[in-house]
């Protein structure tokens, strides 16, 4: 399949991107010391969150009239695993797709959508345990069941437990979603991308293969309802489909050639 037809049919997304302050490329300022200018607490974390809700709710088509329950009262260790999402997962996305508006995307629908946002929680923290692991348990707070503005509970786990409770969360808030809507079906297409990249974090391969094949479905049962703009998504998820394949094809390739691939491994 040719990437660039569906790459065509990508809307213009002109100053989202520096909107958002994603991919600009620019160096942050810096302070007298040399240190970066930043604001620290959770307050002033929270507080940037709600600033990029506003900026993501003029560009929605429908415009919620308050604040997502799911970005009200965020406790620092939220905030903080949003920021290394925004900061360095998002950025990630826009390097897998070769594209600085994918970067964009996902951090707009993250904002926007429960069940994005859940994700991306998920994805940041085990990303960011990948990078910087811990032993150490965190604490944070939020309620699996009932996460609102105004009641919140207190558990302390590992980076591990926070991901998969965080899953299961944006896995929750998107079956609450799911209608007969085009927009939802497109929402859960998008969706199966991040379950994707949290299952291949696990390990877990049969587990990318279904939300794949759930993924490849849902995009086509929206070209057939004639959905316009969906072929990014079609795009993204063949080029995963394409890559799985890829490491798969290496890894038995390693198993039947044990030799080869201590060779291989040397090379680098």
């Amino acid at each position: 399949m040719s990437a660039a037809l569906p790459r065509a049919t990508i809307p213009p997304e002109e100053g989202v991107e520096t909107r958002l302050r994603l991919g600009t490329g620019k160096k942050p300022r810096m302070g007298a010391r040399g240190q970066r200018k930043v604001k620290s607490g959770s307050v002033a974390r929270s507080s940037h969150v709600v600033r990029e809700w506003r900026v993501v709710r003029r560009s929605l088509w429908h415009r919620p009239s308050s604040l997502p329950s799911h970005l009200c009262a965020l406790d620092s260790f939220e905030a903080s695993t949003f920021e290394y999402f925004r900061h360095v997962c998002a950025r990630d996305f826009a390097l897998y797709f070769e594209s600085p508006w994918w970067g964009a995307l996902v951090l707009r629908y993250a904002l926007a959508e429960a069940s994005i946002y859940h994700a991306a929680l998920a994805i940041s923290s085990m990303s960011r345990h990948n990078y910087y692991p811990t032993t150490t348990t965190t604490t944070t707070s939020y309620v699996p069941e009932h996460h609102s503005c105004n009641h919140t509970h207190s558990q302390s786990h590992s980076a591990a437990e926070y991901c998969l409770a965080q899953y299961t969360l944006a896995i929750q808030r998107l079956n609450a979603r799911l209608d007969s809507s085009v927009a939802s079906v497109e929402l859960a297409a998008f969706a199966s991308i991040l379950f994707i990249y949290i299952e291949g974090m696990q390990g877990s391969t049969r587990s990318m293969h279904v939300h794949l094949r759930g993924g490849l479905a849902l995009v086509q049962s929206l070209l057939q309802l004639v959905a316009p703009n969906v072929g990014y998504l079609e795009w993204a998820l063949w080029q995963i489909r394409e890559q799985v394949q890829q490491i798969e094809a290496v890894r038995s390739n390693d198993q039947e050639n044990p030799e080869g691939a201590a060779q291989h491994s040397q090379g680098f």
